[in-house]
């Protein structure tokens, strides 16, 4: 049984993000074989709160460039510590490292921030290099880190594979753990609200999420005068947490097009909703919105990016289309076409639990980190790109909030 110690930047919000459902996930398969979870955050209380404290794990408030984090860590004694998000390794893993070398260190990804950051550059016009990517600092930062840890959480295979395949990282450094779904789909999930019994568009994100918040935009101004024109009274409702006020402005009853915030209930959203919009730019992992949509039996339309984390299967439901003509008139036609619909609808039952069985994936997950547990040390040996990482002369983050940390110690002097 291990003493688990989870480290994070923010709160799990599972009624509020994917990745705070995705956590919860983690914290569900780590469970079982944990003596003790503890859940250490940097960030204040959260608007859409997790009761951790029900489910027994410990929580603890911490701060950054902060030496109380030394006591807290030693008191503690892990053998086990996750890092949520590469961000929070680099903050605080060089400090697990020096106060308990033995711990296995994993870093939770939740999707590759440097691969999303990429295809934002590559929109916002820059040139992609001869491996069809955008290098740039937060994937070199988001790399080291994974390099450092013991073992990296994937969210899809698609970024298991390019993990490999650009980044030159080992299998057994890699684990794969994408978003699961709270139950398995089934046929009669909402069949009382059938094809004729819904009616409109919605669309879902969390608005701190970049991806969601251009793909906002880019349906308001581009795909939905489209979409308008061929279905003059078509409605779409957008939910998503922390909507922005410059956001609220897109809000217009005249062009049935509805900024509706957080919603509180999911399933009764997607109950009415005939099709789900998911026009993204740019991102990477999977997406939640879409296992949510597949999940729950409404049918999709998507882009090439928002399909990404399913690009390895080959039984997906598919409905892409890139530029705003080809978007607008595959969500027309999926909307009015009611065989089609049901297809798609039935399909998406039949991939999630095919591929996203819960059980089966906590399950590999706890297998995965006992068996690096039982050959560690062989496997930290054959990590060597880890340790140069790790080597005091690279470990810029370290020494500099130990200069932090002694500024914030020593008393400024003031001379009148």
């Amino acid at each position: 049984m291990f003493r688990t110690l989870i480290i994070a930047l923010v709160w799990p919000e599972p009624n509020a993000s994917a990745a705070g459902t995705h956590m919860m996930d983690l914290i569900d398969a780590l469970r079982p074989v944990s003596e003790t979870i503890d859940f250490a955050c940097t960030s204040g209380p959260s608007a859409y709160p997790e009761d951790l404290d029900n489910l027994g794990v410990v929580k603890h408030s911490i701060q950054v460039n902060d030496p109380d984090f030394d006591f807290l860590i030693k008191d503690l004694n892990p053998d086990l510590v996750i890092f949520d998000r590469f961000m929070a390794e680099e903050q605080f893993g060089w400090r697990v490292a020096d106060i308990c070398p033995e711990a296995i260190r994993i870093l939770n990804t939740e999707d590759l921030h440097g691969l999303r950051k990429s295809r934002q550059l590559q929109l916002s016009g820059h040139d992609l290099n001869s491996s069809g990517f955008v290098e740039n600092d937060v994937m070199k930062r988001e790399l080291a880190s994974i390099f450092r840890s013991d073992l990296s959480l994937i969210i899809s295979e698609f970024e298991m594979d390019w993990l490999q395949s650009h980044a030159r990282l080992n299998e057994d450094q890699l684990h794969y753990f994408p978003l699961l779904t709270a139950d398995s789909a089934s046929e009669g999930k909402n069949k009382d609200r059938e094809f004729d019994n819904r009616g409109g568009f919605v669309m879902i994100g969390n608005f701190r999420h970049a991806p969601n918040v251009d793909a906002i935009y880019f349906l308001k101004e581009e795909i939905w005068p489209l979409i308008r024109k061929m279905e003059p009274s078509a409605e779409v409702r957008i939910y998503g947490a922390y909507m922005p006020e410059n956001l609220k402005k897109l809000d217009s009853e005249q062009e049935g097009f509805y900024l509706m915030g957080h919603a509180e209930n999911l399933s009764q959203v997607f109950n009415h909703a005939r099709i789900l919009l998911a026009p993204l730019r740019f991102g990477a992992g999977l997406k939640g919105k879409l296992m949510d949509a597949m999940s729950q039996g409404i049918p999709f339309v998507t882009t090439t990016y928002g399909m990404e984390g399913f690009s390895n299967f080959e039984d997906v439901p598919s409905a892409v289309a890139d530029d705003p003509g080809s978007f607008a008139k595959l969500a027309i036609e999926m909307y009015h076409d009611a065989q089609r619909w049901e297809k798609h609808r039935l399909r998406g039952f039949e991939f999630i639990n095919k591929y996203f069985n819960r059980e089966d994936h906590l399950n590999m997950l706890r297998a995965g980190i006992e068996n690096f547990a039982e050959q560690k040390n062989d496997l930290r040996e054959g990590n060597l790109l880890g340790s140069v990482f790790r080597h005091q002369s690279l470990q810029s983050t370290k020494y500099m909030s130990k200069w932090i940390e002694e500024k914030n110690r020593t008393p400024i002097s003031s001379s009148e």
